[in-house]
């Protein structure tokens, strides 16, 4: 009998339980704890246990043995294991192609090392999770679980060193929090994700790879199971079409994203219809505020809307717009209140022709040949419209209320983008933060985009057109997720690097070098990476109530701006030869020369005696830069297989 009732398919209509929202309750609440916790520097580690045996305490109550084992005994089920099994050997395949081509070499995009035998298994993963969806609806929910962790494998198992820069800073803070349980000044952008991170690394996992799989681990294990409870199986489908897959890498904006789409999910199910569940969807915004505010302020204001809208129309209308411009407002009280903080607040329609020439330059391909790189090029035009079409199709099939939150972070990304310009971004980095916004419009569109996939999927009848349909499906999710990740090929080239080997093994060497003189390094920011995650934030100089590293940060600060000027001269044959030329030079015995004024001008910056230039032998010019560097440096030191580093004195 129990095998019997272990085999029934789940009913169409999943309505959202009560062992979730107090899962849910759990996640975020502990977030909201750690987050707080952090600011003030409270976490510690007999804190942070105290917080793992309360977690532990309540898992135990709220999952009895007798519960667990009637919510998963459908997994013994003969029929249910022989769905399982192909699920579980390709997700092992695929994991094993990753870890196989992890490198440390220098990489812009990790698609030319990976086999191309990752995407069928992956494609095969995607197709078999999709047509289980009709008759296996719960084991549909693992694959989708499982399809998320191979796609946030890729950044995990080929770049071992780590995954972009961001990384390295939020691994490096987050440190600090583990051994002192705070940070100086407070982390109150990021302090969830730290919290959260610094919770984990309590149990023995190292920091660095607790930072990596937190966002990866919830979005398979947290939102899957939530979206498959409260909207269906589909749902779960759903999140494996979001664009670009933003729960694929570990960051603070990804972690607020997750908890964003929570809130929406919670506050769409039929069970919170009239308000209902308004405290887990509070403690939902107030995790994401806690864990990145660009994300946690416009999903306040949308939740917010969203139940006004079902009790007093006007009050719901004054929230939405309160949604649109509070980022733009947040961002002049910022200014006003950190003067550091450099921010020009003032509409303006400059913005507007930039983004002509961007949509200019997305439909128009550069025809060298009409390969993976064209279908990846159109794919990224054609999945983010798809999605949008989705969208509009359910917003017909569902509440009216659930289309707010998708537009007031439109309207967001709209106001920031008119209206907030960063100095020390250069242009092609002024719309980072309304791209991020259009991200989270696209995720909190997650229940209308469900509804038409719900819609279309039980249209389906015959098994041809469910094949078809699974097929489609997998299609889109496989070139989903080879535009979550960096690029190079004819169309795009990711201007993102790796850190290397050379460059940990680099960033040893001149710290070895200077010993305990006064130093500053101009290098790209994949060095500074590599610094920080060897040296966290030192060596680090006070000059002028200004704090400096003295490795490179982000393109922006006043180091890296020197060396974007130092690699950005026209290298020039000097004549007669430099005074300071140590032998290397250009074509048939000349001298090649470089104006050196961005490496003194460095130097000054935090009034070092050294100053060392790095050079990767992937920069553009780097064929002459290097010789006209070496002419005018006191030194090179060390050997490396793709960067020369060179050491200039500059107290002579």
């Amino acid at each position: 009998m129990v095998v019997m009732h272990c085999c029934v398919p789940a009913p169409p209509n999943i309505r959202y339980a009560g062992s979730m929202e107090r899962s849910t309750t759990i996640v975020a609440g502990t977030a909201v704890l750690a987050g707080i916790l952090v600011i003030f520097g409270w976490f510690t580690i007999p804190v942070r246990l105290v917080l793992l045996l309360g977690l532990a305490a309540a898992l135990v109550v709220m999952h009895g043995r007798s519960v667990a084992i009637r919510r998963w005994q459908f997994l013994l089920c003969p029929a249910s294991l022989i769905a399982i099994l192909p699920l579980t050997l390709l997700a092992a395949a695929a994991i094993t192609i990753l870890a196989g081509a992890g490198t440390v070499e220098p990489m812009r995009s990790p698609w030319p090392h990976v086999p191309s035998a990752l995407l069928a298994l992956f494609g095969l993963l995607a197709c078999t999770t999709a047509m289980l969806a009709w008759t296996r609806p719960r084991i549909a929910a693992l694959g989708a679980t499982l399809t998320l962790l191979i796609a946030a494998f890729v950044a995990i198992l080929v770049y071992p060193i780590g995954f972009g820069f961001d990384h390295f800073l939020h691994a490096a803070a987050e440190g600090i929090v583990h051994t002192t349980g705070g940070l100086t000044p407070p982390p109150y952008f990021y302090s969830a994700h730290y919290g959260l991170v610094a919770l984990v690394a309590t149990l023995g996992i190292p920091v660095a790879l607790a930072d990596r799989l937190l966002v990866p681990l919830l979005a398979a294990c947290f939102l899957v199971p939530l979206a498959y409870r409260t909207l269906g199986r589909y749902a779960a489908l759903a999140l494996l079409l979001i664009p670009f897959f933003p729960f694929a890498v570990s960051t603070p904006q990804a972690l607020s994203y997750v908890f964003a789409l929570a809130a929406v999910l919670i506050i769409s199910s039929p069970a919170s219809r009239g308000g209902a569940r308004g405290g887990v969807v509070a403690l939902l915004a107030a995790a994401a505020l806690l864990a990145n505010p660009l994300t946690g302020i416009p999903v306040a204001c949308a939740v917010l809307a969203t139940v006004l809208m079902q009790r007093r129309r006007a009050l719901g209308i004054v929230a939405a717009l309160g949604g649109v411009v509070a980022l733009p407002l947040a961002f002049r009280i910022a200014s006003l209140l950190m003067p550091a903080v450099e921010l020009r607040i003032g509409f303006s329609l400059t913005p507007l022709r930039t983004l002509g020439d961007a949509l200019r330059d997305t439909i128009i391909f550069r025809a060298e040949d009409f390969a993976t790189a064209d279908a990846l090029a159109i794919a990224h035009v054609t999945l983010p419209m798809l999605w949008v079409v989705l969208a509009v199709r359910g917003a017909r099939l569902r509440p009216r209320t659930e289309i707010l939150p998708p537009l007031i972070a439109l309207g967001a990304a709209a106001a920031v983008f008119l209206t907030t310009t960063i100095p020390t971004l250069r242009a092609a980095e002024q719309t980072d933060f309304p791209l991020r916004l259009l991200v989270l419009a696209a995720i909190l569109a997650l229940p209308l985009v469900s509804a038409t996939m719900t819609n279309m999927a039980t249209r389906l009848r015959s098994l041809p057109e469910r094949a078809a349909a699974a097929l489609t499906f997998a299609t889109l999710a496989t070139f989903t997720l080879l535009l979550a990740y960096p690029r190079d090929d004819a169309q795009t080239r990711s201007g993102l690097w790796n850190v290397t080997a050379d460059d940990i093994a680099a960033v040893h060497a001149i710290a070895a070098d200077a010993g305990d003189a006064r130093y500053v390094v101009l290098a790209n920011q994949m060095l500074g990476a590599a610094a920080v995650r060897e040296f966290g934030f030192r060596p680090s100089y006070r000059v002028n109530n200004t704090e400096h590293l003295a490795f490179p940060l982000p393109a922006g600060g006043p180091i890296a701006q020197q060396y974007w000027e130092y690699v950005g001269q026209e290298v020039q044959t000097c004549s007669p030869p430099s005074p300071r030329t140590r032998g290397e030079g250009g074509q048939g015995g000349e001298r090649w020369c470089m104006n050196d004024s961005p490496i003194t001008t460095a130097a000054s910056l935090v009034n070092a005696t050294r100053a060392y230039v790095v050079l990767h032998d992937y920069w553009t010019n780097y064929a002459a830069i290097a010789p006209a560097t070496a002419a005018i440096a006191d030194a090179e030191i060390g050997t490396f297989a793709h960067l020369r580093v060179f050491r200039f004195d500059t107290n002579r």
